[in-house]
């Protein structure tokens, strides 16, 4: 019978065991390990994925909220974004509520835009909404509750716009005085630098209102603007609110930029009364062929008590916006294209230069049309000052404003 050795058996068997203990004895700690510094922190695994562990982590947002303040909800974000920089974090989907400038998402009250990526200085960077470390402002406030950063200076709770009336007059509280007309400037971020703004009093009445332009150097950064504006309509009561707001390029609606508390201040001053003056338009009815195109009817119209340099601007302002309803429904027609801007007017004693923009020419033709425009505009003037001189110019260009 045939012999078989066990050495070779046992050889392996020895190699086995020995590559066992090998393996065991590096995966055991062992004196020859250098200490751990005390310098290193503790790291910690994040993973956000219930409302408990967002809360634990200072980022209790629900959808509702995030949206109603202007806010984007993002449901399968980066676990990754907000997290400490010594802590290690899982990719994994984690509800947030995100925010940025350029996509004109802003953070409810009581939350501040962070973590903002790829780089905080880039316009397009996106951020998350955290709870705000020196909350001041109550929940219920709206976003576009402005905070007055200094005297007369008004920052939007999402640091977009600004209004800035610093350099005007204020009241004891620093609030803005809005006499008639007014001027506000500031700055803003808005989707293709248009917006609009408005004035109204205490009960809701509408006082002004026009369309601004914000002077931005390129997309996503800030713009400048200074608008000049009138009231069209009698204030109910001396305080007010100017709101910017622009139109939703994805459904049209009203979006809030700033709202700002002023005070309509001509109705706090002692003997404020109405100043009454006439404005001046064809009437298709009261001359029905136009037989002279330079006959124009007075309209009444009446304001609140003024500085009198201030009467010629007001006037040209009340002409400019036209007939009213009921005095078109009665013949009254305005010959000046609609949409022209407010002229720069000089008064040189006894002669009223007026200086348009080319927004006085746009659609004119015919000499008749230009007599009336002519006619309305001098009309209007020497009403308030009788026997003064008018300039129309376009452009400071005189000779070729109002030409057939």
């Amino acid at each position: 019978m045939k012999q078989y050795s066990l050495i070779p058996s046992t050889l392996v068997v020895s190699t086995i065991i020995f590559i066992l203990f090998i393996g065991i004895y590096l995966l055991l700690p062992h004196s020859a390990s250098a200490p751990e510094s005390k310098s290193v922190k503790k790291q910690t695994v994040v993973v956000a994925t219930n409302t408990a562990q967002l809360i634990d982590s200072g980022l209790d947002i629900t959808r509702d909220t995030c949206n109603k303040g202007g806010g984007h909800w993002n449901s399968c974000a980066s676990s990754c974004r907000g997290a400490e920089k010594n802590e290690v974090c899982i990719q994994v989907c984690k509800e947030q509520c995100e925010c940025g400038s350029l996509a004109h998402w802003s953070c409810p009250v009581g939350y501040e835009c962070t973590d903002l990526l790829p780089d905080a200085q880039d316009p397009a960077a996106i951020g998350i909404c955290t709870k705000s470390q020196n909350q001041t402002q109550p929940q219920s406030q709206a976003k576009s509750q402005p905070q007055i950063a200094s005297s007369g200076i008004f920052k939007s709770t999402d640091g977009l716009t600004i209004i800035d009336q610093s350099q005007r007059d204020l009241n004891e509280k620093g609030i803005p005085l809005f006499y008639n007309p007014f001027i506000f400037e500031g700055s803003t971020i808005v989707f293709e630098n248009q917006f609009q703004w408005r004035v109204s009093d205490q009960k809701g009445n509408l006082i002004a209102s026009g369309q601004g332009y914000a002077d931005s150097p390129d997309v996503g950064l800030p713009g400048h603007f200074s608008i000049k504006g009138f009231f069209d309509a009698l204030p109910q009561s001396s305080d007010g609110t100017l709101e910017l707001f622009y139109y939703s390029p994805e459904d049209g609606s009203e979006k809030t930029l700033i709202k700002v508390p002023v005070q309509l201040a001509q109705m706090n001053k002692e003997g404020t009364h109405l100043r009454k003056f006439k404005i001046y338009f064809s009437n298709s009815k009261k001359d029905p062929n136009l037989l002279d195109c330079s006959k124009v009817y007075p309209v009444e119209r009446q304001t609140l008590d003024d500085e009198l340099d201030q009467i010629a601007p007001i006037n040209i302002h009340a002409l400019l916006r036209g007939p009213t309803a009921n005095e078109k429904a009665l013949g009254y027609i305005s010959s000046l294209p609609e949409g022209v801007h407010e002229p720069k007017i000089i008064n040189n004693g006894d002669t009223f230069i007026l200086d348009f923009d080319d927004t006085l020419k746009q659609g004119v033709a015919g000499s008749c049309r230009v007599q009336a425009i002519r006619s309305q505009i001098e009309k209007t003037i020497q009403a308030a000052f009788p026997d003064s001189k008018v300039v129309i110019s376009v452009n400071g260009n005189t000779a070729e404003a109002l030409q057939p």
